[in-house]
């Protein structure tokens, strides 16, 4: 009498690890509600009131350059160094939008550039970015209150239609919107990411993109049958 024997061997592919690339941000700066920029002097998102009466509300942007990536990128995060808060809310809700206004014309001195104002926060958007004071008390500036210099660090991973964006950006420029989402004060409600002292070295203005391999670019080691026949006599 024959007895066959069979034996089925699996060995699964590999994964490869992913990667995670830090993109610093090439220009920072932001634009009033009249237009006006001095470029990359400051990062204040929210309402400041200057004045009797004078009431302005300031749209950040950033703008990065993407890499070429032969993967697939599969997160990508806005991490933003706070260096000023002041609001009566314990934490303000921010909006990152897509920006078509080109990187060469967000830099530099504006006066009236009220249209650059509202693209940077009507765009599509990617996230929302919720802040509060960290580390900071209320109605300070980073500099009066850590001896290290350093703000708390704040994070968001942008939707599918900023994962989408990066993408296509890949090769050139990639610029986003930043603006506050519910100003109720009539006082000055704003956050700032932004030091102030020229020295990039004091903040964080940086995507943190994360690819991995596509599934056709694993290696399959091995799979198989083995066929074993014995004979009992």
């Amino acid at each position: 009498m024959k007895k066959s024997i069979i034996i089925f061997v699996f060995i699964t592919a590999a994964l490869c690890p992913a990667e995670t690339v830090i993109v610093d941000a090439d220009a920072t700066g932001d634009f009033d509600n009249r237009g006006y920029t001095m470029g990359s002097e400051s990062n204040a998102v929210g309402q400041w009131n200057i004045g009797v009466g004078l009431t302005y509300t300031f749209n950040n942007f950033f703008i990065f350059s993407i890499p070429e990536f032969q993967d697939d990128i599969t997160d990508v995060q806005l991490v933003l160094e706070l260096t000023g808060y002041m609001s009566d809310d314990p934490s303000e809700d921010l909006r990152i939008s897509g920006v078509s206004t080109p990187a060469d014309q967000l830099v530099g001195f504006h006066s009236g550039s009220t249209w650059i104002y509202d693209d940077l926060m009507d765009g599509p958007e990617l996230g929302v970015l919720t802040v509060n004071s960290g580390t900071l008390m209320p109605f300070s500036f980073l500099s009066s209150v850590n001896n290290d210099g350093k703000g708390p660090l704040f994070t968001c991973s942008l939707n599918e239609t900023g994962l989408q964006m990066v993408n296509d950006a890949a090769g050139g420029t990639f610029a986003i919107g930043l603006s506050m989402m519910d100003i109720d004060s009539t006082g000055d409600e704003f956050v700032i990411f932004f030091k102030g002292d020229g020295d990039p070295d004091y903040w964080v203005h940086q995507l943190h993109i994360t690819t991995i391999p596509e599934p056709a670019t694993m290696l399959l080691l091995m799979g198989g049958v083995v066929f074993l026949r014995t004979k009992q006599g």
